[in-house]
C-alpha cells in the first residue's frame, strides 16, 4: 500500500510481518491475522498510510468489486472483519485518535460484534449539523465525505457555509475515521459541534443505545 493512493484493496497477512508508516510517520508493525486497507473495502478513500513487507510475506489480497462474487455470508464476514480491524486500528495505528481506539478496544468480541450490529446508517448534506454541542455522547465512522468539528466558541463565527466552517474548524475528518470515542468512555456531553463538510455517510451508534444493548 502507498499513502496517497485511492485504496480498494483489502489485505489479510498470511505470513511474515508489514511495517506501516502514518502521515505523521509513525511506525507500527503488522503481524500475521492483521488486516491492511480495511478503508478501501469500507470507503473510498487515499490510503492514510503506506505498507512495506519487512521479510517475505504472503497476503491474501480481496478487492472491492471482487466482493460481489462471494456469498452473502463471506462478503458480511470480511466487512465486519474490516470495520473491527478499521475501528481497533483508526486507519491503522493503535494511537491515531486514542481515545476511539481504547474505546472500542476495551470492549471484548462479542461486544464489538454487537456494537457493529447497532451502528445505522446517517445520511447529512453539506452544512447540516451532525452533532451539536450539548448534545448526548455518539459515536461514528465516517464512510464518506468530510466532516468539521468546531468548538462552542467558534460556531457563531464560523456561521453555515461549509468554507468558513473548514476555516474555523479544530479538526477535519474525512472517511475511516472515527468520532466520539472519548465522550462514549466517559459519558459526557459533546462540548464541541459537528458539521458535514459535503455530502457524509455515517454509521454511527449512541450511547444510550449501547447501553440499552450491553445492560
Amino acid at each position: 500500500l502507498r499513502e496517497g493512493e485511492v485504496g480498494d484493496w483489502m489485505f489479510v497477512i498470511i505470513e511474515g510481518s508489514v511495517q506501516v508508516v502514518d502521515q505523521r510517520k509513525d511506525t507500527a508493525l503488522r503481524n500475521p491475522g492483521a488486516i491492511l486497507g480495511a478503508v478501501g473495502i469500507m470507503c473510498t478513500q487515499r490510503q492514510l498510510y503506506s505498507a512495506t513487507a519487512i521479510d517475505p510475506t504472503t497476503c491474501l489480497a480481496i478487492g472491492k468489486t471482487s466482493l460481489d462474487e462471494f456469498p452473502t455470508s463471506v462478503v458480511e464476514l470480511l466487512r465486519r472483519s474490516a470495520m473491527r480491524s478499521l475501528l481497533l486500528g483508526s486507519s491503522g495505528f493503535a494511537d491515531a485518535r486514542g481515545g476511539d481506539v481504547e474505546f472500542f478496544g476495551k470492549l471484548v468480541v462479542s461486544q464489538q460484534d454487537m456494537m457493529m450490529d447497532k451502528f445505522e446508517e446517517a445520511n447529512f448534506q453539506e452544512s447540516d449539523v451532525i452533532l451539536p454541542a450539548g448534545s448526548d455522547a455518539h459515536f461514528f465512522v465516517i464512510m464518506e465525505g468530510e466532516v468539521a468539528v468546531v468548538s462552542e466558541a467558534m460556531v457563531a463565527q464560523a456561521g453555515s457555509s461549509a468554507l468558513h466552517l473548514k476555516e474555523y474548524a479544530r479538526e477535519v475528518l474525512g472517511p475511516g475515521t472515527t468520532y466520539g470515542g472519548k465522550a462514549m468512555l466517559e459519558n459526557t456531553m459533546a462540548n464541541e459541534s459537528v458539521f458535514a463538510l459535503s455530502q457524509v455517510k455515517l454509521h454511527m451508534v449512541s450511547h444510550a443505545v449501547l447501553s440499552d444493548t450491553f445492560g
